[in-house]
C-alpha cells in the first residue's frame, strides 16, 4: 500500500484467500466431523460467514468496485485474532486428545 500497489496486491491476496479458505475450512470441518467435535455446527457457521465475506470482497474487487484496502486489512486482522487465535484454539486440544497431530 505504501508503494502504490495496494489494489494490485489486494487482487492477488483476495484470489488466494478465497481458494485457501475453501480448502482449509473443508479440511478443518472434516476433522471436526470425523472426531465428533461438540462445537462443530457453530464453528462451521463461522467458516461459512467468513467464506461468504471473502467471496463477496473478491467479487466486488473483480467487478471494479474500489475497495479501501485498509478496511480489508482490518477485517482480515480481526478474523485472525478472533477466529484463529480464539475459536480455533478451542478445538485444537480436542483433536489432539483424539490423536490428531
Amino acid at each position: 500500500m505504501k508503494t502504490g500497489k495496494g489494489q494490485e496486491v489486494l487482487g492477488e491476496v483476495l484470489n488466494e484467500l478465497a481458494a485457501y479458505t475453501i480448502t482449509h475450512f473443508s479440511n478443518e470441518e472434516r476433522l471436526m466431523a470425523t472426531f465428533g467435535f461438540p462445537g462443530y455446527a457453530l464453528h462451521k457457521k463461522e467458516h461459512e460467514g467468513f467464506t461468504q465475506k471473502v467471496l463477496k470482497l473478491n467479487d466486488n474487487f473483480k467487478c471494479g468496485k474500489y475497495l479501501i484496502t485498509v478496511e480489508i486489512m482490518q477485517f482480515l486482522r480481526e478474523w485472525l485474532i478472533t477466529h484463529i487465535r480464539g475459536t480455533d484454539q478451542k478445538y485444537a486440544p480436542f483433536l489432539i486428545s483424539k490423536g490428531v497431530s
